[in-house]
C-alpha cells in the first residue's frame, strides 16, 4: 500500500510514528512521511509537488498526534478530506488513545496504544480488503448507529530489541519549513531537529531506550497508559527496556549518518532507574563507542552518587529532573509524586557537589497555575527554588489537563473543565497566559532572573508583600506587569532590548 504518514511535533525528534513507518517498509509498503513542526493552518501553506503527487496515490493517511497538537491534525485532516475524499483516514497516538470518540469525528478510525503490531495487521487487513478488518486489535470506530467500539487491546510490547530502529530515511520525508513543505535534506534537519534543553546546544539524537516510568504522575500521560491497560493484565507498571547494545548501535548509526548530531538524548523518564550494574556497563561501552556529550532525564530520589559519577564520567552534560512544587501537600496528594523536599534538597545537594568538578547543567522542571495549590503552597514552592543553586535553570510549565489523565478525570468531576473544551492546547509562551497570582507572579520572576538576590525575592513573597499583592487587580499583574514592566525590565538587564521572555510549555514534564 501507499501509506502517508503525518507527523506534528515542533522538533523533528523521534516518535512512535517513525517506528511504525520503519515496519512498514519491512513489510514491503510504499511510505511517505511528512513532518509539520510549528504548522498553524493550511492557509498559505505550499505542499511540494512530489508530495502532491503522492497524495493523490495514496491508499491510506496516518496521522500521529499528542493532544496539544490536535487542532493541527484536525486541519490537515479537513484539507486531504477535502482533496481525497475516499481515502481512510487514522489517528494514533496518546491524544487518540484518551479520546478516541471525539478524534472519530475527524478521522475514520483510531488504533489506540503502543500499537505498532496491531498498526501492521491493520494496514494488512485493509490492503486484502478483509472482512475481519473491524475486529483489529486496538482499534476503534463508531458503528452504524454512530456507537463507538473499541477492540481489546493487544499485549504491550516487552521485547523493545525486536523493534526497528526509527525511521530517517530522509528520501521518504517531507517538512514544513515555513510556509512551505518541502523535501528533506540533512540542511533543513540540521536546522529544525531537536537540541537539548539548555544553553548552546547543538542538534541532538534522541532515542528512547525505555518505555514506563518508575511514577505514575496524575498529569502525565503515564496515568493514561495505567487507566488504558489494566495494570495486572498488562503489567503496566513494568519498565521495559532495550539492551545496551541495542541503544548503542542506534546512537551510532544515526551518528554516522547524519555529522550535524552534536549530542545525543536519552529521553527516557528516568534514565537512572537502571541498576548499577547496568549503569556501568552502559557507560563503558557508551565512552568507547560513542564519546559525545549526552542527556537525561531523572526522577531526584533515582539519582545516587555512584551512579552519577559513572554517567559523568561517560559524557552526561545535562540532566533534567521534575521538581513540579515546593509543596509536600501539592506533589504527594494532588500530583500523586512520591518525593519529599527533604530527598529533592539531598539530590540537589549531590549535584551541586560534582558541579565542582564536571561541567554539566541541570534543568528543573515546575508547573504553576494548579487550581488545587493556595497561596502556602506557592509560597513553599518560592522557598525551595531559593535553596537551589542559582547555576540551575528553571522550566516553568503551566498546568495543562491532558485528557485520561487523572487529573483530567479530576478536573471534569469538579467542573474546572467540561469534556469538548479543548483546555489541553495553551499557548507555548507562559507570559501570554492569563490570571496568574501574585505569587505565581514572584515565582516566574525568580525563574527568568536567577542572579536577583534571595533576599529580594523573599522580600516580595513575604506576608506583608503578599497581602498587597494579593489585593492588586488583575491588570496590574497581568497586563501592567506582564506585558510591559516585566519584558523591559528583563530586557533592559540581559541587553535585549524590550523582547519578550519566552519560557516553555511541553507536552510532559520530566519525571
Amino acid at each position: 500500500m501507499n501509506i502517508i504518514m503525518f507527523s506534528f511535533l515542533d522538533e523533528l525528534s523521534g516518535d512512535g510514528c517513525r517506528v511504525i513507518t520503519s515496519m512498514l517498509k519491512e513489510r514491503g509498503h510504499g511510505v511517505k512521511s511528512v513532518y509539520m513542526p510549528f504548522f498553524g493552518t493550511q492557509e498559505g501553506v505550499t505542499w511540494d509537488q512530489e508530495l502532491e503527487n503522492c497524495l493523490e496515490h495514496a491508499d491510506l493517511f496516518m496521522l500521529s498526534l499528542l493532544s496539544c497538537y490536535e487542532s493541527r491534525g484536525a486541519e490537515v485532516t479537513r484539507y486531504l478530506r477535502s482533496k481525497f475524499p475516499d481515502v481512510p483516514v487514522v489517528w494514533g497516538g496518546v491524544h487518540a488513545t484518551a479520546l478516541p470518540e471525539a478524534c472519530l469525528k475527524h478521522a475514520d478510525y483510531v488504533m489506540r496504544g503502543e500499537c505498532e503490531h496491531a498498526t501492521m495487521e491493520f494496514v494488512d487487513r485493509l490492503e486484502r480488503n478483509a472482512d475481519d478488518l473491524l475486529f483489529t486489535p486496538n482499534l476503534a470506530y463508531l458503528d452504524e448507529d454512530g456507537k463507538l467500539v473499541q477492540n481489546p487491546l493487544e499485549q504491550l510490547p516487552f521485547e523493545l530489541d525486536e523493534l526497528p530502529f526509527p525511521d530517517y530515511d530522509l528520501e521518504d520525508h517531507f517538512v514544513l519549513d515555513g510556509d512551505q513543505i518541502v523535501k528533506a535534506n540533512t540542511d533543513v534537519y540540521a536546522k529544525l531537529h531537536a537540541t537539548l534543553p539548555g544553553d548552546n546546544s547543538a542538534p541532538a539524537y534522541y532515542i528512547i531506550t525505555t518505555r514506563g516510568c518508575p511514577f505514575v504522575c496524575s498529569y502525565c500521560h503515564q496515568s493514561e497508559l495505567v487507566t488504558t491497560y489494566p495494570t495486572k493484565e498488562y503489567k503496566t507498571r513494568v519498565l521495559r527496556y532495550k539492551s545496551v547494545e541495542r541503544s548503542i548501535e542506534e546512537a551510532k548509526q544515526a551518528l554516522e549518518r547524519f555529522p550535524f548530531f552534536q549530542e545525543i538524548c536519552f529521553s527516557d523518564d528516568d534514565f537512572f532507574c537502571r541498576k548499577l550494574d547496568e549503569i556501568k556497563e552502559f557507560a563503558e561501552v557508551y565512552k568507547r563507542e560513542i564519546g559525545r556529550p549526552f542527556g537525561v532525564a531523572a526522577i531526584p530520589i533515582s539519582i545516587k552518587e555512584e551512579k552519577l559519577q559513572v554517567l559523568l564520567d561517560a559524557g552526561l552534560n545535562k540532566i533534567q529532573i521534575g521538581v513540579q512544587s515546593g509543596s509536600d501537600r501539592v506533589n504527594t496528594k494532588i500530583y500523586e509524586r512520591r518525593l519529599s523536599r527533604p530527598k529533592l534538597i539531598e539530590a540537589v545537594k549531590l549535584l551541586d557537589r560534582y558541579r565542582k568538578k564536571y561541567e554539566f547543567e541541570l534543568l528543573c522542571d515546575w508547573i504553576i497555575d494548579c487550581p488545587w495549590e493556595n497561596e502556602d503552597d506557592v509560597y513553599e514552592t518560592v522557598d525551595l527554588a531559593l535553596q537551589i543553586p542559582k547555576w540551575a535553570t528553571f522550566n516553568v510549565f503551566t498546568l495543562t489537563f491532558y485528557p485520561g489523565t487523572v487529573i483530567w478525570d479530576r478536573a471534569l468531576e469538579e467542573g474546572l473543565i467540561k469534556v469538548d473544551e479543548n483546555c489541553y492546547e495553551q499557548a507555548f509562551n507562559l507570559l501570554k497566559q492569563e490570571g496568574h497570582t501574585y505569587m505565581n507572579h514572584v515565582f516566574i520572576l525568580h525563574s527568568r532572573m536567577r542572579y536577583l538576590p534571595n533576599w529580594f525575592i523573599r522580600a516580595l513573597a513575604s506576608k506583608p508583600a503578599r497581602a498587597i499583592g494579593g489585593r492588586l487587580p488583575h491588570w496590574v499583574l497581568n497586563d501592567l506587569w506582564r506585558q510591559k514592566i516585566f519584558p523591559k525590565v528583563y530586557g533592559w538587564v540581559n541587553g535585549m532590548g524590550k523582547k519578550d521572555p519566552e519560557v516553555a510549555v511541553g507536552e510532559a514534564c520530566a519525571s
